[in-house]
């Protein structure tokens, strides 16, 4: 696995987390919508197709659950450390590559 791989994996990781931030986001801005449907994510690994390695994930409705608020900030709290470790990653990859670089050079 080159450094390439393991900063596009973090990548890929900090872009699920993104998205899932913004759905659980949504979740708790329009709580208290009457029409609001609410949404969860779910993470999937990519194992197979044209950018193997690393994660994406979705949204998909609930289906008539209430909001739980608590419950949605417990998730942000585990999104937002996610995202911390994907960008430690993702830095140590780009550090990694520029000491090889150094020692090629």
């Amino acid at each position: 696995m080159s450094g390439s791989d393991i900063l596009g994996i973090a990548v890929s990781g900090l872009r699920a987390n993104a998205f899932a931030y913004g759905v659980v986001a949504n979740n708790v801005v329009n709580a208290n919508s009457p029409d609001h449907q609410p949404r969860e994510v779910r993470t999937i690994s990519q194992v197979a197709g044209p950018d193997p390695g690393g994660a994406r994930a979705v949204a998909v409705d609930k289906g008539d659950a209430q909001v739980d608020v608590a419950g949605e900030l417990v998730s942000m709290i585990q999104i937002e450390t996610g995202y911390a470790a994907n960008a430690k990653i993702a830095n140590t990859a780009q550090e990694l590559s520029g000491s090889l670089l150094g020692i090629l050079a």
